[in-house]
């Protein structure tokens, strides 16, 4: 792995750290970024040149010995003796959005996986259900390539005898599913397919999880040509290579034209992924993650700990009912306990200082929630309370109080 797709991985868990005002220790980032110790220093390198070169504080700083809590030999951006002075600078300061080693800088979050079924049967691969799988990329992909990137499978010209298809009809070309990137890019294993051809051992590959498939009614090139011709011309004509990224408006076009929602791609959250100590490792995980799959992340953080917590706290009310004078609980569900949700103010994928406390939290009805979400509410923080503008009237809701 290249150093640059090292720091790449970091950046986002460091900026966790800072907002959080944590540190880490080295088999701590190893853990989450799933690299061995050893191979941290080559990215954590790269992070402190660059934090150098432009004038930020040294960001490295937060990665220390798990033996005196100190960073080791190769942190020179301050020097030692002067770690309390500079870990208050980092935590201080006003991290921007996004990750400087993204290449482009603003990497993409949607791509086209290209699929030639003379290499590589497809249609066999859909018909038997296999939901998840990996796909060998285009070299000069491999660092653009993130969790919770969203993916179409393009199939092209179908150049297989009748003995090749095993009887199967020839494929149209077109759009045969859709897709979630699951991790960052990785060395595949070269491991033998019954399905086709896959490349050698070493590629650059990314894990990817279908959430639609269409193997019986794909959404053809030629329909794409006729209903979409504004359509990016690789995406049209298809490209020389096994991936290659596409505008939203294109992504969003074709999700469309097979009848599905755009904003509600992306797999669920496991509940596994919800206990309280991963929350933040979940985030930074997705913090490169298209719109639509960073939503059900915070949807599903939501309805996590916290959430039910402030549910509690608040006798399984809605906050905002209640403070309009309306009836404020809703039907029990079948434990006897009033169907209610929580809401986060301050969205947790913008991981801005408190979105992830119980004070950032409230109680409100299926209604209201979508309100908060859909409508044009505003909301003003006045310290112990929020002012909520909603459809039917302005109110001040209480702030939670962890104690």
């Amino acid at each position: 792995m290249e150093k640059i797709e090292i720091a790449m991985r970091i950046w986002p868990v460091l900026i966790t750290a800072a907002k959080k005002r944590k540190k880490l220790t080295y088999s701590e980032l190893g853990e989450q970024i799933g690299l061995y110790r050893l191979a941290l220093r080559h990215g954590l390198g790269v992070i402190q040149d660059y934090c150098l070169e432009n004038n930020l504080p040294p960001l490295t700083a937060l990665v220390v010995l798990q033996e005196g809590g100190k960073p080791s030999l190769g942190f020179t951006a301050a020097p030692a003796g002067s770690e309390n002075a500079v870990w208050k600078t980092v935590w201080d300061y006003t991290w921007p959005a996004g990750n400087p080693f993204l290449s482009p800088p603003n990497a993409p979050t949607y791509w086209v996986l290209a699929c030639n079924p003379k290499k590589w049967a497809v249609d066999r691969f859909l018909a038997d259900g296999i939901r998840s799988d990996e796909w060998g990329v285009r070299k000069s992909d491999k660092a653009k390539f993130a969790p919770g990137q969203l993916a179409l499978v393009r199939v092209g010209v179908d150049q297989r005898n009748r003995k090749e298809r095993k009887g199967r009809p020839k494929l149209a070309a077109g759009i045969y599913a859709i897709c979630q990137i699951e991790s960052f890019s990785y060395a595949g294993s070269g491991t033998p397919s019954k399905y086709g051809n896959v490349h050698p051992r070493g590629w650059p590959t990314v894990p990817i999880s279908y959430l639609r498939t269409f193997e019986n009614h794909p959404l053809t090139i030629e329909q794409l040509k006729a209903k979409g011709s504004n359509l990016s011309s690789h995406l049209l004509n298809g490209l020389q290579a096994s991936s290659f990224p596409i505008s939203e408006p294109d992504f969003r076009t074709v999700v469309e034209l097979m009848g599905l929602e755009f904003d509600e791609l992306g797999n669920e959250i496991s509940p596994d992924d919800l206990k309280s100590t991963t929350i933040e490792k979940l985030l930074a995980k997705y913090s490169d993650a298209a719109p639509s799959v960073k939503e059900r992340v915070s949807r599903a953080i939501e309805r996590g700990p916290i959430g039910a917590i402030v549910k509690k706290a608040n006798n399984y009310q809605c906050q905002i009912c209640s403070a309009l004078g309306q009836s404020a609980k809703g039907f029990a569900k079948p434990d006897g306990v009033p169907y209610v949700e929580a809401h986060h103010v301050i969205p947790v994928s913008t991981m801005a200082p408190g979105s992830l406390s119980h004070a950032n939290v409230i109680s409100v009805c299926a209604n209201h929630h979508r309100e908060l979400h859909y409508g044009t509410t505003t909301i003003h923080d006045l310290g112990t309370a929020f002012q909520i503008s909603v459809h039917d009237g302005i109110v001040q809701v209480q702030k939670h109080s962890a104690q």
